[in-house]
């Protein structure tokens, strides 16, 4: 179609791509380019540059989120893995712990039930002797009687040791009973210490 010389032929493409409309205008004069051309040439370059700004920015805020869970998922795996290194190792450090009292408390309570055991052994070659020992008719008497009153101590001495020795192993049995129940406990994970170890998705 042929005009004068002030007047401009244009052509107009457009086209759909995705959710967004582009269009694009191309302008060609052969004569000066009034003022209403350029505004409108303008206002169709800034709603492109507007657009491709906003699908940058989607792309930008995708890739973030992306790379923010990731670094989320990783660290809470790795905040898993030490809390759970850290409740091992504390299991096995209290069981060290209730291990020695446990070998304290064994010392003394065998210790006790040795000297239980000769005591009782004792107490019985003691009554052996007070009652089938022989001693010489021609002895004087005093020395009978030292003789008993020998026999009767030993037997009270060795009854108070057996006495004394099987408290002690109760005692000491009973004590190391007490430091494992109240104060050597293994540190069980209570369910609120577990509740804070769940990772919530983002």
């Amino acid at each position: 179609m042929q005009r004068n010389a002030t007047a401009k032929s244009y052509c107009l493409h457009s086209y759909l791509k995705g959710p967004f409309s582009l269009r694009l205008y191309c302008f060609r004069s052969w004569s000066n380019r009034p003022l209403a051309s350029k505004s409108l040439s303008a206002l169709h370059r800034s709603e492109a540059v507007v657009v491709m700004a906003l699908i940058g920015a989607a792309l930008g805020a995708t890739a973030l989120f992306s790379y923010n869970r990731e670094n989320f998922k990783f660290d809470k795996q790795q905040t898993l893995l030490r809390e759970t290194l850290r409740l091992d190792m504390q299991l096995k450090r209290f069981a060290l712990f209730r291990d020695d009292v446990r070998d304290l408390v064994t010392l003394t309570v065998d210790r006790m039930d040795v000297y239980h055991l000769i005591g009782a052994l004792f107490m019985k070659f003691c009554i052996i002797v007070f009652c089938k020992g022989r001693i010489q008719a021609s002895a004087p008497p005093f020395v009978l009687q030292l003789f008993q009153l020998s026999n009767a101590c030993a037997f009270m001495y060795l009854l108070l040791a057996v006495w004394l020795s099987m408290h002690a192993s109760i005692a000491s049995h009973s004590f190391g009973v007490k430091m494992l129940t109240r104060f050597v406990r293994l540190p069980i994970p209570t369910q609120k210490q577990l509740t804070l170890l769940q990772a919530r998705s983002v």
